[in-house]
């Protein structure tokens, strides 16, 4: 099973799973930053690719990772994530991202 959180108001997603809400304002990250939170619960490792990119990042089993970016200024966040076949394809709107994964910060 996949799980995905997004922020209120990212309104569509290919992802199924259980989905709760995220707050934008996430502890170690700038104020404006959007949160998308994630957990590997297969039990094999997954690609989590971000787009327009291209950088991927191996998620181990079990793990709970994150994507942190900073709102687009004068319009609204259309992020979203597909997933694909061991892989979670993630279109960013921001102009950088962070990713973290159980809590540490990773370079992609």
């Amino acid at each position: 099973m996949l799980t995905v959180s997004f922020p209120r108001f990212v309104e569509n997603s290919c992802l199924s799973g259980n989905a709760d809400f995220a707050d934008i304002r996430t502890p170690g990250y700038e104020l404006d930053m959007i949160t998308v939170r994630f957990s590997n619960e297969l039990d094999q490792p997954l690609e989590f690719m971000v787009e327009p990119w291209g950088a991927v990042e191996i998620i181990p089993p079990g793990s709970r990772f994150a994507i942190h970016y900073p709102a687009p200024e004068g319009r609204s966040d259309t992020s979203y994530a597909e997933y694909h076949v061991g892989m979670i394809r993630f279109l960013c709107e921001g102009d950088t991202y962070e990713v973290d994964v159980d809590g540490e910060r990773i370079g992609i």
